[in-house]
């Protein structure tokens, strides 16, 4: 099952994403979306091997706090994901106040 992650820090690079991430099982795919430039985008995907392992993922990862910034993760159920959480008042980042 993939895993939409928004609010990453920039410093969080794919590696980061998959310790992160494999505590809840195993991951087959981390990735961080980045710019041409190669800067982090600030979101990334994560895809588990089980769907339990996913949902046990989201529901301990979402709103968590890495290196003061907000973690939104969710299921990855279409490409829309990213454009729903970028929608959100005050355009969503994850960095805390």
């Amino acid at each position: 099952m993939r895993v939409f992650i928004d609010g990453l820090p920039p410093s969080y690079g794919s590696e980061d994403l998959r310790r992160l991430f494999s505590e809840f099982g195993v991951v087959i795919v981390a990735e961080v979306a980045r710019n041409k430039g190669q800067e982090s985008l600030q979101f990334g995907f994560v895809t588990m091997a089980t769907s339990s392992e996913a949902n046990r993922a989201v529901q301990a990862l979402n709103r968590a706090v890495v290196e003061d910034h907000l973690l939104l993760v969710m299921p990855a159920e279409n490409q829309w994901s990213m454009c729903r959480v970028r929608s959100t008042p005050r355009g969503w980042r994850g960095a805390l106040p």
